[in-house]
């Protein structure tokens, strides 16, 4: 496993905040359309809690792992025709992710690449995006939002946070404990503390 590394996609703060360009409405769209695919490749909510992603994105038919990429890419998504002309036997779907990349960050990305298929992938004979670091201040707060929702379920999120309130974990530990189960940032599980909350408050409207 490489070493820890924590990463500011989701970073609150008052100058960025990336969920706000997005309606209730939207997240709430993104929300079932995520917890649909998840139902249709096995996951069970009431019972799964980590996504294994590089599992989920193969059972799609995507050939996703790690690869050598220049130090300002995070990683890279290409998906081809059959008929496409290639030099490599990588297949029509490819998720590629730095290999320099932390653990948690290389999920993400899968996570990111897939969510950006899902949104904004068009027919084409040749269809590829590339992930740069310099751009992360630009990220699609759809695609954000999706990778999010897809790594931290939340149905599955919303009953561990409860299990652990229950048992008096809060705070910091609350944080710890959920980041060790979902394989994702510390700033992450904040950000999907606060993103639920607001969904639940609006659903009791």
């Amino acid at each position: 496993m490489l070493k820890y590394l924590r990463y500011n996609f989701g970073k609150r703060n008052k100058d960025v905040n990336k969920m706000e360009n997005l309606t209730k409405e939207r997240q709430l769209e993104i929300e079932d359309l995520v917890n649909s695919l998840l139902k249709q490749n096995g996951y069970d909510e009431n019972k799964d809690d980590y996504v294994d992603i590089s599992d989920f994105v193969s059972k799609l038919n995507f050939n996703a792992g790690g690869a050598t990429l220049e130090d300002n890419v995070d990683g890279l998504l290409v998906v081809r025709d059959r008929n496409f002309k290639r030099t490599d036997n990588l297949g029509d779907k490819v998720i590629a992710v730095n290999r320099d990349r932390s653990f948690e960050m290389q999920r993400f990305i899968i996570a990111y690449e897939y969510a950006y298929f899902i949104l904004k992938y068009k027919k084409m004979n040749y269809f590829s995006h590339r992930k740069l670091i310099k751009e992360k201040m630009k990220e699609d707060p759809d695609v954000l939002y999706f990778a999010e929702s897809l790594l931290m379920p939340r149905s599955s999120f919303n009953r561990l946070l409860k299990h652990f309130k229950l048992k008096g974990i809060t705070g910091n530990a609350l944080i710890a404990q959920l980041a060790s189960i979902y394989k994702v940032s510390i700033n992450d599980i904040i950000d999907r503390i606060q993103d639920l909350k607001e969904l639940e408050e609006i659903d009791k409207m």
